[in-house]
């Protein structure tokens, strides 16, 4: 019960606040349709509570639905009121008298005296028949007068319209005879102004042909004395280009003559210093090659001695493979080829020959000399063994193609003499794909 109350109080608060406002801003809103909107309102805020105590999604629609029908019957209440207002306001307006606007517009034009008389005698029997009715009667006449005015004043109005109509009919006439009158004496006045141009204009072309004339015998001689002057200026400035460059050629000539014996000078001095340094050079190489040489001899005597001690003591094939084998471990390469070369020369019969001839070529490879080991496989190719079994000198030929294959890859890559051991990954795949 207190909140039906506090709901009335609210509602009746909101409407006269909100009715004075519309007052004071100039709205179109009737006191009524306020009332009802506020009547609505509480019926709607009840009837949801009714409808449904919990928010749900059909409780909210049927509010929607319930606000949408309130606020369209409050609307074509309020239209209903305001074309009512508006429907006694034009009965209001049509029962006024004629404004003085009005009058101005009903004037008619100007009566004659006949026509003056009969209206002045109408609108006083019309005053004095006015006098004797009833003011009940009075009021009806006053709104019968007023529509009759009325109508008589759109007549007016026709009449009016048809008279200025005729009037800016005949003034148009009349301008456009002015007009005419003006057109022609203009079009007159433009030919002869078209004629006394013309004349003026040829008078002017005759003018400033002669004066072109006069500018162009002037730019000529001007052209022709401009044209001397320059003939002079380039005359003189080619002599002294001439001259000019007379002289930096002499100077130039001076300069490389100059600059030539300097040159020829220090080519001669850097001749002598390159002579002096080539005999010097070749000086010391030339000892370095004696001493190489005296080097190798004593060390090639030695091996030879210590060689010739060991086949001193050699007999059999067996006896020099174990030679070979010893100096091989004791790292004495020379010895071990020394002793498998005499033992491939005197026993080139046996069929153990060419095992001795691999294993040669192998010491000439791990010592880089594959030259040598190539030379060794060539040799083996003429022993008894090799040349009566296709097989081993296949294996021969094969062993050569490779070993020469070798070398010049080594060689292409600036690495001749690597011992095989040590040739790395990247050349031994490329020799493998050859």
């Amino acid at each position: 019960m207190a909140y039906a109350g506090a709901t009335v109080f609210v509602m009746i608060a909101g409407v006269a606040v909100l009715y004075r406002l519309t007052e004071r801003f100039g709205f179109r809103l009737k006191l009524s349709a306020l009332v009802l909107c506020a009547i609505m309102a509480f019926a709607v805020n009840f009837a949801a509570i009714m409808l449904s105590p919990y928010l749900t999604e059909q409780h909210y629609i049927r509010l929607g639905v319930l606000v949408t029908v309130a606020a369209a019957l409050v609307t074509m209440y309020n239209e209903f009121l305001l074309n009512l207002d508006d429907r006694a306001a034009q009965k209001a307006v049509a029962a006024l008298p004629l404004t003085e606007a009005e009058r101005a517009m009903a004037e008619p034009p100007p009566l004659t005296e006949t026509a003056a008389t009969a209206q002045t005698k109408a609108v006083t029997e019309s005053v004095m028949t006015f006098g004797a009715l009833s003011s009940v009667e009075r009021i009806k006449a006053l709104r019968k007068k007023a529509f009759a005015r009325r109508e008589k004043i759109e007549k007016i109005k026709e009449q009016n319209a048809d008279f200025i109509e005729k009037s800016r009919m005949d003034d148009l006439a009349k301008r456009r005879e002015e007009e005419k009158h003006r057109a022609e004496a203009e079009e007159k006045k433009r030919q002869e102004d078209l004629k006394r141009a013309k004349e003026q204009k040829i008078a002017a072309q005759k003018r400033e042909e002669e004066r072109q004339k006069a500018e162009r015998e002037r730019e000529e001689q001007k052209r022709r004395d401009e044209q001397k002057r320059l003939e002079l200026e380039e005359e003189k400035s080619r002599a002294e280009r001439l001259e000019k460059e007379r002289l930096a050629r002499l100077a130039k000539e001076e300069e490389e003559e100059r600059r030539a014996s300097e040159l020829e000078q220090q080519r001669k001095v850097a001749e002598e210093n390159r002579r002096r340094e080539e005999r010097e050079r070749a000086e010391r190489e030339k000892r370095l090659r004696e001493l190489e040489e005296e080097q190798k001899r004593l060390e090639d005597e030695r091996q030879k001695r210590e060689a010739a001690k060991r086949l001193r003591r050699v007999k059999t094939l067996d006896e020099l493979l174990d030679d070979a084998v010893a100096a091989k471990g004791k790292g004495d390469k020379p010895g071990a080829v020394t002793a498998l070369s005499t033992a491939l020369r005197l026993y080139a019969d046996d069929d153990y020959a060419p095992f001795v001839a691999i294993d040669m070529a192998n010491i000439f490879k791990e010592t880089g000399d594959y030259k040598a080991a190539v030379g060794a496989n060539l040799k083996a190719l003429n022993l008894p063994a090799v040349k009566s079994n296709p097989d081993m000198r296949a294996e021969f030929d094969h062993s050569i193609s490779y070993l020469r294959r070798v070398d010049e890859i080594l060689a292409k890559h600036g690495a001749a003499g690597t011992p095989f051991s040590r040739i790395p990954a990247w050349i031994m795949r490329e020799i493998e794909k050859t």
